[in-house]
């Protein structure tokens, strides 16, 4: 099991790890069991990264304290690509451009997702994609900033966060279970090791932690098959870039239904 947590992290960010020695399916396999515990480390590292900016911003004159918020926001939008690797954002970029130029034809989507050449559908994807987190994380912060007690509002605003990419991240586990793979590949080789126990497990602790924390994360568990019925009806199935592009998607809608919560 700790080698499919290290498999895990060395996959899904690029914190430094253990070099794995003779990687094999069963390490694949293994390292789903820890895919929401890594997406709860990145979000803990997102959550301190904004914290981090808010107070920088806030102790350095009324012009800076008054775009605190922003700047928190930007500081945790920065650590989240970073620790990540802009891994799921290449998902995004592939997808996009393979959507657009595919017109449900999964070979043909296939084949525009692996051209190294980048596109306007996904420059454009990616960008819409990273000005949608920064405008929620800001609005997050400007909500827990403006409460009645800052200090408490700024933290409960920064567990919910905490929690969004571990949510995301549960995505795959459930994915993997109704919605073919498509192509050859990781997305593929990921498939192929389902097990219904590392999913199972993974929501219940999902949900109870969403229930104490922030309830509207329950939403995901309507989202996160909605994104594969998407996949599933308009390709037939789901890439490595699809599983990429759909964390990235969850993690954006997440952060909206925090900032829609009452």
């Amino acid at each position: 099991m700790m080698r499919g947590l290290i498999a895990a992290f060395q996959f899904l960010t690029r914190l430094p790890m253990p070099t794995l020695v003779g990687y094999s399916e069963a390490d694949t396999r293994d390292a789903a069991h820890w895919y929401t515990t890594v997406g709860i480390v990145v979000g803990v590292l997102v959550a301190f990264a904004m914290l981090a900016g808010l107070f920088a911003a806030s102790s350095s004159g009324n012009a800076a304290g008054q775009m605190s918020p922003w700047v928190g926001g930007l500081c945790g939008l920065a650590v989240w690509v970073i620790v990540t690797g802009a891994l799921h954002l290449d998902g995004v970029a592939d997808t996009a451009d393979g959507l657009a130029a595919a017109h449900g034809d999964p070979d043909r989507f296939t084949q525009v997702a692996r051209e190294p050449q980048v596109g306007a559908f996904a420059l454009v994807a990616v960008l819409l994609l990273l000005l949608a987190k920064l405008v929620l994380l800001a609005a997050l912060l400007a909500r827990g900033i403006g409460g009645a007690a800052v200090g408490e509002g700024v933290g409960e605003v920064l567990a919910g966060v905490a929690l969004v990419p571990a949510w995301a991240r549960l995505g795959p586990l459930v994915w993997r279970a109704f919605v073919p793979p498509l192509g050859t590949g990781r997305g593929q080789a990921f498939a192929a090791t389902h097990a219904p126990a590392p999913l199972w497990i993974n929501a219940i602790g999902l949900s109870i932690g969403a229930v104490f924390i922030a309830p509207v994360l329950l939403v995901g568990a309507v989202l996160i098959p909605l994104v594969g019925l998407y996949f599933r009806r308009r390709l037939g199935g789901m890439s490595g870039d699809c599983y990429g592009a759909g964390i990235e998607v969850m993690e954006v809608a997440l952060l909206a239904a925090l900032v829609c919560a009452p």
